[in-house]
């Protein structure tokens, strides 16, 4: 997928946009296995 012109470079505005936001807990949650606020 990288090989496609651009796709790197969009994936990189993507992360730096997203990590800037005061949203990265929220899509943290979402996109976590869940496991660091489980009961051991």
């Amino acid at each position: 997928m990288l090989r496609h012109p651009g796709l790197e470079e969009d994936y990189a505005n993507a992360w730096a946009e997203w990590s800037t936001v005061d949203e990265a807990d929220v899509w943290e949650n979402a996109t976590d296995d869940g496991l660091g606020d489980a009961a051991r």
